[in-house]
């Protein structure tokens, strides 16, 4: 190969492409290309080298007299560019499996309990997700436990870490006395026990009783939820303790995580939601107001819940002008 590159210009000039460059086709297309007057690069293979050849057309009283051809050896780069494609190749069917486990531990169909309906929208940002929605079992056919939460950053380390608070919550608040101040004390310390320094969940929980419509709910979420009532503003749960393993051990008592108890009424609509379907800004750079996805909601109330979700996350995308939200909602 390389003693076909240590060529002066007696072995082309006079010569016929196909002498000088024999079964060689690419190489002789591209000359004769710079031969018509046309300046190109191309990448071919010579042996086992890898070359990239410029080639430059010189011009003389408006005619092409000669071709400078520039190669550089490229072999290297060529070798280090297909191993980098088979590593993406591996690192996509990689993320795609754990696409398909983490998709398989979320809620593939809507809860059932009497007197209540139900909507879920789950969409990751990136193909996995830090967001989490998970209905805890209970013997009482009459109560639904519900946990929501949102933990610290996006991808594969914020998809790790949901596995890891769902184990951990099953553990901790599964059972006949799941939901209590006490066990959400515990579920923290555990998060800052396990959980990578700087990472934390906004959390909240939350026990629906059907058939006396009693609403009891811890609250350890930056985001509220939010509970509409014909003919009432809005209430915004607001109160609550601070994300879950944000704080260091000797810092969580008992009493960090209140438990509140609602009474609900026929038609009331209770609304969770993650911060990825307000942290938004439209095309002038004004961010979405809080009071804005309340007016959303209450303009589509009359909507069964699934068809009131879907829409809110359409009326989303069409506030930041994009086909998909950054955060996982």
């Amino acid at each position: 190969g390389l003693e076909r590159l240590e060529r002066n210009h007696r072995d082309f000039v006079g010569r016929k492409l196909e002498d000088v460059f024999g079964d060689d086709q690419p190489v002789r297309q591209a000359f004769e290309r710079a031969l018509a007057g046309e300046a190109l690069s191309t990448v071919h293979t010579l042996g086992e080298m890898t070359l990239e050849t410029s080639y430059a057309p010189v011009h003389n009283q408006g005619q092409v007299t000669e071709v400078i051809g520039i190669s550089t050896d490229i072999t290297d780069l060529h070798r280090a560019l297909d191993s980098l494609q088979q590593r993406d190749e591996r690192m996509s069917q990689e993320l795609e499996l754990a696409r398909t486990i983490q998709m398989a531990l979320a809620p593939t169909t809507l809860p059932e309990l009497r007197g209540c309906e139900f909507g879920l929208l789950y969409v990751p940002s990136f193909g996995l997700s830090g967001d989490l929605i998970s209905f805890v079992d209970t013997e009482d056919e009459n109560l639904l436990r519900v946990v929501f939460a949102d933990i610290t950053g996006h991808g594969v380390a914020a998809a790790l870490l949901s596995s890891m608070f769902k184990v951990i919550t099953d553990e901790i608040l599964g059972g006949v006395n799941g939901l209590s101040e006490a066990s959400f004390a515990r579920l923290s310390q555990r998060l800052d026990k396990h959980f990578p320094s700087g990472y934390f969940a906004s959390a909240f929980y939350a026990e629906l009783d059907g058939a006396k419509r009693v609403f009891r709910y811890i609250k350890a979420s930056q985001e509220p939820v939010l509970v509409f009532r014909e003919g009432q503003p809005v209430t915004v749960i607001e109160e609550g303790g601070p994300p879950l393993g944000l704080f260091p051990l000797e810092m969580i008592e008992e009493n960090t995580y209140p438990l509140r108890t609602m009474q609900l009424e026929p038609g009331d609509t209770v609304f969770f939601y993650t911060d990825g379907v307000v942290e938004l800004w439209d095309e002038e750079g004004k961010a979405l107001e809080r009071s804005e996805l309340i007016r959303w909601v209450e303009d589509d109330l009359h909507l069964a819940p699934q068809a009131l979700i879907d829409r809110i996350y359409e009326r989303a995308m069409q506030f930041a002008d994009v086909s998909h939200l950054d955060d996982d909602v």
